[in-house]
């Protein structure tokens, strides 16, 4: 609704925002750029050989309409359409080089993201030139739309609904163009892009501070906002949060937990994995073997959160060699999609669930589905993350500690997510394992 100038919703003066600790997140996303190869050459496939298409219900008739609508200029709308196919084509060329480029990039890293301000000059020239290159095709590309609709502005009101087709895929495209256009503004010192690789690889750029625009976008022109989540506080805190979204004067309420943790879960911590002293290879292996033990005590029913992939990747191998076929295992990332896998994983108890950050909320297992949560490590952002590495050099530019600031109330807020996986009602009885010494 931001986005759009308050288009999309009608007026309002009150509002409620539940699972509020997800807003800026959320609004990073909204408010941000993300792009893959596939939102650029769907719509341009779609247009170029598509049977029911423009291109196509235009080629097909334009004889029959030249007779009727002689007033159009058909020959101009027949080379456009011939010159609108060669480009088209030439973007999904360029676009091809580009995302190859960026997924060879990211893969050479072995890492999930990277920002383009870690990249060395080389690199950072080629991937500028071949921006560049793509905006001026894509340029052309709209061009050759709006000329075709102008062409046909001026006939029937029958080619009304063509004209609006053809106006709405070209401000598709030109938000595209907008979006890569921000990507080496240096005048936004808050701004951040990145390339990030999970089953699809996308190239982002997102402002980190956006506290300024929820402030006056939102919270200034609304009689009474409220804010309602399980992890919103830290010690009875409400500033980290409220920092992120630009609230200054607010009230505050803290209610107690309906859960009586003490009586329906226990909560463990494995001192004997030294983490910080071990290889990846020894980590590895001790990770698997205990988390075996468990599950096999467990007979299954068990949700493993991982801050890494790789890591997630490397226990998922070596626990298939350690548990017999009796305990299936789904691993987020390997065994199917984030839906796919929860779906599967309660529909069999004799099994284990593997995930990442998605992971650590927004899932509900109540009753038997669920009796163990193992967490791996303790839940702070990789200090490489993009947007949280954006965040601390800010934060520091002010004169902040990053840690204290940003990292360690990162690492809580996601600790409480992770943690209350497990109850989920006042009959849910299980054990909650840190692995993190």
């Amino acid at each position: 609704d931001i986005k759009t100038n308050n288009k999309v919703i009608p007026e309002y003066n009150y509002l409620i925002i539940d699972e509020a600790h997800n807003l800026y997140q959320t609004a990073l996303k909204q408010l941000g750029f993300e792009l893959n190869l596939e939102q650029i050459i769907n719509p341009i496939n779609k247009l170029l050989t598509d049977r029911g298409g423009i291109i196509s219900l235009l080629k097909k008739n334009i004889i029959l309409w030249s007779e009727a609508f002689p007033f159009v200029k058909w020959e101009d709308v027949n080379s456009t359409l011939d010159d609108l196919t060669i480009i088209g084509n030439d973007v999904i060329a360029k676009s091809k080089e580009l995302f190859i480029q960026i997924s060879e990039i990211i893969d050479k890293c072995n890492i999930q993201c990277i920002s383009l301000r870690n990249f060395d000059t080389g690199t950072s020239k080629v991937i500028n030139i071949m921006v560049e290159s793509l905006i001026f095709r894509l340029n052309s590309f709209t061009d050759s739309l709006s000329k075709i609709a102008s062409y046909l502005s001026i006939g029937d009101e029958q080619f009304l609904e063509l004209c609006n087709e053809i106006n709405k895929i070209k401000n598709e495209f030109a938000d595209v163009i907008l979006g890569l256009k921000t990507i080496y503004n240096t005048d936004e010192e808050d701004r951040v892009t990145y390339i990030e690789k999970t089953s699809t690889t996308f190239l982002k750029s997102v402002r980190v501070d956006i506290a300024d625009i929820l402030k006056e976008k939102i919270f200034a022109h609304k009689y009474c906002t409220i804010l309602t989540s399980a992890t919103l506080s830290i010690e009875d805190n409400f500033e980290f949060i409220a920092r992120d979204i630009g609230l200054e004067k607010y009230y505050s309420l803290k209610l107690d937990s309906v859960f009586d943790f003490n009586k329906q879960m226990l909560l463990t911590i494995v001192n004997n994995i030294p983490i910080s002293h071990l290889t990846e290879d020894q980590l590895v292996k001790k990770s698997a073997t205990f988390i075996g033990k468990v599950v096999e005590i467990m007979d299954g029913r068990t949700l493993v959160l991982f801050t890494s992939h790789r890591h997630l990747n490397l226990v998922s191998r070596e626990l298939k060699s350690y548990l017999d076929n009796n305990i299936k295992i789904y691993a987020q990332g390997i065994d199917g999609t984030r839906e796919k896998i929860l779906n599967e994983f309660i529909s069999d108890s004799k099994s284990i669930l593997l995930g990442t950050n998605s992971f650590w909320e927004g899932i509900d297992l109540p009753g038997e589905s669920l009796k163990c949560v193992i967490i791996t490590r303790l839940p702070f952002w990789p200090p490489d993350n993009p947007i949280i590495e954006a965040k601390a050099n800010l934060l520091a530019q002010k004169g902040k500690n990053p840690f204290e600031e940003l990292h360690l109330p990162e690492a809580i807020m996601r600790f409480k997510q992770g943690f209350g996986r497990l109850i989920r009602n006042k009959t849910d009885r299980g054990v909650v394992i840190i692995l993190d010494d």
